[in-house]
């Protein structure tokens, strides 16, 4: 019987370690960047929770009863958005603790120092990780929000309402209700400029996108044999890209390389790109140009600077026997070792004036066997898989 009550009593631990090793694990997500900004938040959770744990305690020894309750309220709430980001809701869950860290770092100024107190310090840290858990953009919001507080707090010092809210708190309620609409206010409206700017951001970007669009339309009005291949093998590449853990500023900048990655074949002439039958040495050879005419299209245009990787690289051979200036292996850039593979996937399924289109099958032996040749062989692996799928 003993021994019975010890086995089980093993038993149940183990499955205490099990769920403890669960709940403390971080989330794991497919596209790796988000992964590790979740990860980066939920050992960010578990630390304030563990601190917060400390701080309870030693308030509860300390005499200090309410601070330990509003401590451990913290803790449960904090728990709940670890769960959440556990649970998949990455960007509710980071909107929730950006929010309450905010609104903690704000009142601790209110109650203490005000500028002269050292949490003003967090406002850096807060603007960083904002950016990190939301991207660039978001920094914009967390610093309109950071210099509301702050100014916020300058005021209160000017006229002598700071420091009340633990010790005062009792005959300043009319106080605490104006500092608050103010707190409101100032957010709400760094927030309505923020929306108004990122709109009009949206809206420039769209009209980007569709100039960009354009260009490889006349493109392929020109060169009917590549008719739909851009589109194609920009949306190819762009799932590509987000397998390889590509940001979304990358992968914005990676379709807009992909969208006009032949754009330089505007400055070859007809007699060459239309030609029906093979290409002379010569001929090659200017064709070969593409690539240096489609640099020198897209360097004097500041939106596609950091797109041009793609259209001025995508032919570089992994052995190192492409063009235009035979990089070899990693000296490459990855996002033109990806698209090289991209492109000939879909060239090679496409019917042009001097071939039919090839079967799946033969495009994939030709992808393998110049895997380690022409192709970055660990591009040629996850696209294989990309395609099996």
């Amino acid at each position: 019987m003993d021994k019975h009550h010890s086995v089980t009593g093993e038993i149940n631990k183990m499955d205490k370690l099990s769920f403890l090793q669960k709940l403390i694990s971080p989330p794991v997500h497919q596209n790796y960047e988000r992964s590790q900004r979740a990860v980066f938040m939920h050992y960010s959770l578990l630390i304030i929770i563990v601190g917060l744990g400390m701080l309870a305690i030693l308030n509860k020894y300390a005499g200090a009863n309410l601070l330990s309750m509003i401590m451990g309220l913290g803790i449960l709430i904090f728990f709940g958005i670890m769960v959440l980001n556990k649970k998949g809701y990455f960007r509710l869950a980071g909107l929730l603790l950006l929010v309450l860290l905010y609104t903690l770092m704000t009142y601790n100024l209110i109650d203490g120092l005000g500028l002269h107190d050292p949490g003003i310090l967090a406002f850096p840290a807060f603007i960083l990780i904002t950016a990190y858990l939301f991207g660039k953009k978001s920094a914009w919001v967390a610093t309109g929000l950071s210099i509301s507080s702050v100014s916020l707090v300058f005021i209160l010092s000017k006229i002598g309402w700071g420091n009340f809210l633990i010790h005062n708190l009792s005959h300043s309620i009319e106080i605490a209700i104006t500092i608050n609409l103010l707190y409101l206010l100032i957010t709400f409206i760094v927030l309505a400029v923020y929306t108004v700017w990122e709109q009009t951001l949206n809206r420039l970007n769209e009209s980007y996108d569709k100039t960009l669009q354009g260009w490889a339309q006349t493109l392929e009005y020109r060169d009917l044999e590549t008719k739909g291949h851009s589109l194609r093998a920009e949306t190819q590449m762009f799932n590509l890209a987000t397998a390889f853990g590509f940001n979304d500023f990358e992968l914005e900048m990676i379709k807009r390389g992909a969208l006009l990655h032949d754009i330089g074949k505007l400055a070859i002439p007809d007699r060459i790109l239309l030609k029906a039958g093979p290409l002379t040495d010569n001929e090659r050879e200017i064709m070969e140009k593409h690539t240096i005419y489609a640099k020198k299209i897209l360097e004097q245009i500041p939106f596609m600077v950091q797109a041009m990787n793609i259209p001025q690289y995508h032919h570089e051979n992994w052995d190192g026997s492409g063009y235009p200036e035979g990089l070899k292996g990693e000296n490459i850039p990855l996002e033109a070792r990806l698209f090289s593979v991209v492109d000939n996937w879909d060239a090679l399924l496409s019917d042009r004036p001097y071939r039919n289109a090839w079967p799946q099958e033969k495009v994939i032996k030709y992808l393998m066997e110049n895997s380690g040749k022409k192709f970055d062989p660990k591009v040629v692996t996850v696209f294989m898989n990309m395609v099996a799928m």
